[in-house]
């Protein structure tokens, strides 16, 4: 995680959900400097099984928000919101606390008449896209783009995993350079009827 904003990021969560989302494990970084570069340690935790880890992270989230100024009821709700697309989709990702003034500057607020407190809570998520994630979602294509019946349902199976961040993924393939023409054009095909349909 590189802090390439002008203010420090008090909490970073690296978040990895394993495979069918049966498995996670995560880390906290505090205090990330404007510049930094910060590494939580993840690969230093065993996978467990999500449900386990999950009740761990959302309580950890939820003092994190705590800490930013919310109340108990306020994180417990901003957690629940967001807690099955972040917690349980298969992926890597970090979680964190998006600076205050940074939050005023993206979405500025002006209130009349001025109150005497106020407390705005911003959290944004990275997703990380490794590369041997990207040679499965590659193969994936291939399988899927099959006339072998078995082979076919194989990749649409793996694709299926990705969920709504299946565009996000099929979009890394196209701005690649390790990715042969061959299945960035599978990525393309996949990614128009999507763009069509959103329209």
């Amino acid at each position: 995680f590189v802090n390439g904003s002008a203010h420090q990021v008090d909490q970073v969560v690296a978040l990895e959900v394993g495979p069918e989302g049966k498995s996670a494990r995560y880390a906290i970084r505090c205090y990330v400097a404007a510049g930094a570069k910060a590494q939580p340690p993840l690969t230093e935790r065993e996978l467990a099984p999500i449900d386990t880890v999950i009740e761990s992270l959302e309580a950890d989230v939820q003092k994190i928000l705590r800490g930013q100024g919310l109340y108990a009821d306020e994180a417990r709700a901003m957690v629940r919101t967001w807690s099955r697309s972040w917690f349980r989709s298969e992926g890597l990702r970090f979680i964190y606390t998006v600076p205050r003034p940074l939050t005023d500057a993206i979405l500025p607020l002006a209130l009349t008449p001025a109150p005497d407190a106020l407390v705005r809570v911003l959290v944004g998520r990275l997703e990380v896209i490794p590369r041997q994630t990207r040679r499965e979602v590659e193969t994936a294509l291939r399988d899927a783009a099959s006339a072998e019946e078995a082979q076919r349902a194989r990749g649409e199976a793996r694709l299926a995993r990705l969920g709504r961040f299946l565009e996000p993924h099929l979009r890394d393939l196209l701005a690649s350079a390790e990715v042969e023409p061959a299945a960035k054009a599978l990525a393309e095909a996949r990614l128009t009827p999507a763009v069509g349909a959103s329209r």
